[in-house]
C-alpha cells in the first residue's frame, strides 16, 4: 500500500482508473492505430541526423565513365589480335620456308606448307580484332555520352569499311588481275600469298561483319537521354525486309540480266573473266543470314515491346 494514500485503499503504483472507485473515471481515448503519433517527425528527423554520422559505403552508378586503363587495355588486345592476323597472312613472303614442305620429311608424303594452312586464320583474327573496336565503341557511346556521336560515326566507318572490302573481294579479278598470276602455271606453288583463296574466304566473313555492325547502328539509336539507347521494332523490320530484298536480287540476278553473262578478257586477254550477274550471286548468303536475323529481332522487339508491363511509347519501349 502507498503512503499518504493508505487509508483511502489508495495505490500509487497503478492509474486512478484501476483503484477503488476507479471505474466512474472519465476513458480517455487512445489514438487510432492508423494514425500518425505527433512525435513522428521529430523521431525520424532524430533518426536521420543519427545516421548522418555512419559511414556508408558509396554505390557507384553503373554508367560511371570508363578509365584511361580500360580503353588502353581493350584497343591494345584489338590491335593485338589485328597485328596477328596480318601476320599470318604475310607469313609465307616474311618466312620463305612456310610455303614449301619436302615429301621426304614427311614419309613421302604430300603435304600442305604451314604458312599456307594457317591463312585461313588471318580474316577471322582481324575481323575479331575489328569487332572489339566495334563493341568497345558501342559501350563507350553510353559511358561517354559526350562523345557518343563521334563513337558512333566510328562504328560506321567500320562497318563500311568492311562491306567496300567485301564488295571488292568479289571482283577482285577486275580490280586486282595479279591475284590471277598465281593460276597461270606451275608456279603457283611458289606464289607468295595465294590470293584467290584469301579473298574468297575473305569475303562472307567482311559482308556479314559489316552489315552487323551498320544493322546494329539503324536499329539502336540514341534516345536522348544521357547514355540511353532504344532498340526500334520498325527499323529492324524494314532494315531486315530491304536485307532480304537484296539477297533476291543478287541470287536472281543472272536471268534479270541474261546478255551480262558474256565472259571478259583480263589480264591482256590471258584470263577471262566471270560475269558479274554470277559474281555477286556470292553475297547473297551473307545478306540473307544477316536480313534474317535483324527481321527476327525487330519482331522480337515488337513483341517484347507489347507486354502489359511494357505499355510505353515504341521509342522507349525498346530501351536497353
Amino acid at each position: 500500500m502507498g503512503t499518504g494514500m493508505g487509508n483511502m485503499g489508495f495505490d500509487d503504483r497503478y492509474p486512478a482508473m484501476f483503484q477503488p472507485g476507479g471505474d466512474g473515471l472519465p476513458v480517455q481515448k487512445s489514438a487510432p492505430l492508423d494514425s500518425v503519433p505527433a512525435t513522428g517527425t521529430a523521431t525520424l528527423v532524430a533518426d536521420e541526423q543519427h545516421l548522418d554520422g555512419l559511414e556508408v559505403p558509396e554505390s557507384k552508378p553503373s554508367n560511371d565513365p570508363w578509365t584511361s586503363r580500360t580503353w588502353v587495355v581493350g584497343i591494345s588486345a584489338a590491335l593485338l589480335s589485328i597485328a596477328a592476323g596480318i601476320f599470318v597472312l604475310n607469313a609465307s613472303t616474311v618466312i620463305p620456308a612456310s610455303r614449301t614442305a619436302k615429301p621426304e620429311d614427311f614419309l613421302g608424303m604430300s603435304v600442305t606448307p604451314w604458312g599456307w594452312l594457317i591463312l585461313d586464320l588471318g580474316v577471322p583474327l582481324i575481323v575479331a580484332g575489328a569487332a572489339l573496336v566495334v563493341f568497345m565503341l558501342f559501350l563507350g557511346s553510353r559511358q561517354h555520352p559526350s562523345y557518343a556521336k563521334a563513337m558512333r560515326a566510328g562504328m560506321a566507318a567500320i562497318g563500311i569499311g568492311a562491306l567496300v572490302s567485301a564488295v571488292l573481294a568479289v571482283f577482285y579479278h577486275n580490280f586486282f588481275p595479279f591475284t590471277m598470276e598465281a593460276l597461270s602455271g606451275s608456279s603457283f606453288r611458289d606464289w607468295p600469298i595465294p590470293w584467290v583463296n584469301i579473298l574468297n574466304q575473305a569475303m562472307p566473313i567482311l559482308a556479314v561483319f559489316g552489315l552487323s555492325v551498320l544493322v546494329v547502328l539503324v536499329v539502336v539509336r540514341p534516345t536522348g537521354t544521357s547514355g540511353g539507347l532504344a532498340s526500334s521494332a520498325k527499323a529492324a523490320m524494314v532494315a531486315g525486309v530491304s536485307l532480304l530484298a537484296c539477297a533476291a536480287f543478287v541470287l536472281f540476278a543472272q536471268l534479270m540480266f541474261p546478255l551480262a553473262l558474256g565472259t571478259q578478257s583480263v589480264s591482256d586477254g590471258m584470263f577471262q573473266d566471270i560475269p558479274w550477274p554470277q559474281k555477286i550471286v556470292a553475297l547473297a548468303a551473307p545478306l540473307t543470314l544477316v536480313g534474317a536475323g535483324t527481321l527476327l529481332w525487330g519482331v522480337l522487339i515488337r513483341v517484347s515491346s507489347q507486354h502489359p508491363a511494357n505499355n510505353l511509347p515504341e521509342p522507349l519501349a525498346g530501351t536497353i
